[in-house]
């Protein structure tokens, strides 16, 4: 049985009137989404009007890999994309904690969403996001980017 631990991640898509639940891999991943989590909390949404997504992190509530994996097996309520997700691997939260505390309630709810919208959490959990986002923070050159991302 797998001690791997998950916690959801919902994106309610006013855009298209969709929700989406992803389960992501808390083991291993507790700092970025303990991050991931404060930005949810801080931003504001009592100001956001039309088109955006609402997303919510609840790192309280665990999940075992047997309950998300069950869950995984509900049958497609959406048309392009599952409702329910499982998304394994390294996390890296795409705000900082500073960028978090100095950033205003309504301004983190707009960057929430262009950060999230149309499932793009799915991505942050792949090599190549990871490695963006060094590249984005001066921790690697194009150079290296370019190198650890192309095709083996």
């Amino acid at each position: 049985m797998s001690s791997l631990e998950f916690v959801s991640f919902i994106e309610k898509n006013h855009k298209e009137n969709e929700t989406f639940i992803f389960f992501l891999q808390w083991t291993g991943n507790e700092a970025e989404l303990r991050l991931l989590e404060r930005a949810t909390n801080k931003a504001l949404l009592d100001d956001m009007y039309g088109d955006y997504v609402e997303v919510h992190l609840d790192a309280s509530a665990r999940l075992s890999e047997a309950t998300v994996d069950q869950m995984c097996r509900v049958k497609n309520t959406n048309n392009y994309h599952r409702m329910f997700t499982k998304c394994t691997g390294t996390f890296r939260c795409p705000l900082t904690e500073e960028e978090i505390e100095t950033t205003d309630e309504y301004l983190l709810a707009r960057t929430l969403d262009e950060s999230f919208y149309s499932c793009k959490i799915e991505q942050m959990f792949s090599n190549y996001r990871n490695y963006y986002l060094e590249l984005l923070q001066g921790k690697i050159t194009r150079e290296q980017y370019e190198e650890l991302t192309k095709s083996k």
